[in-house]
């Protein structure tokens, strides 16, 4: 269990020890540092908050933070290389991008990236979202997997549309190519 101490000059995390103390009818969990028991504070998504137990009687303002190992390390992310472009029109015409038979329509982006959601985002709140890079074939996938079944049963049935990549790398309005 990694350890932040907030007491400056805390000493070695080496020296932390987590005892468990019986009090009354039920049992205590502190941690001995230098010489000091901690009471836990709160735990909020992983993260422990311990403070002194001397906090109230010498009005001690020494703390500890441990997180729990078990805590995610981020967004989970997926890389997936594609030999080529394919798009199709969309409801109005635009252009839409179709990676393992899911549409996706462009949200943003700038002059090295693209960013993408699920053409099924408001009608069935899927959270699916990609990632292209300028001058790449890989597609990073940013977010949670579909939560609907697949919106083509195989590329062959969907009708390309002739659209090239670069065009959708622009930022507000203006292209970026120069």
């Amino acid at each position: 269990m990694p350890l932040v101490a907030d007491n400056l000059g805390s000493g070695s995390i080496d020296s932390m020890i987590f005892v468990s103390l019986p009090l009354k009818n039920k049992i205590v969990r502190k941690i001995y540092h230098n010489g000091f028991y901690y009471c836990r504070s709160k735990c909020i998504y992983g993260t422990t908050y311990w403070v002194c137990d001397r906090a109230k009687q010498d009005n001690c303002r020494s703390r500890i933070t441990t997180f729990d190992d078990k805590r995610k390390g981020g967004r989970p992310m997926t890389l997936l290389y594609v030999q080529a472009w394919l798009f199709t029109a969309g409801q109005r015409g635009k252009p839409k991008l179709v990676i393992e038979n899911n549409s996706y329509f462009r949200t943003k982006g700038d002059s090295l990236r693209a960013y993408w959601s699920c053409s099924f985002y408001k009608s069935k709140k899927c959270r699916s979202k990609l990632v292209t890079h300028r001058g790449s074939h890989t597609v990073k996938y940013t977010h949670r997997p579909h939560t609907h079944p697949d919106e083509y049963s195989d590329t062959s049935s969907v009708t390309p549309l002739d659209a090239d990549i670069d065009e959708f790398y622009i930022r507000d309005g203006k292209d970026c190519l120069a």
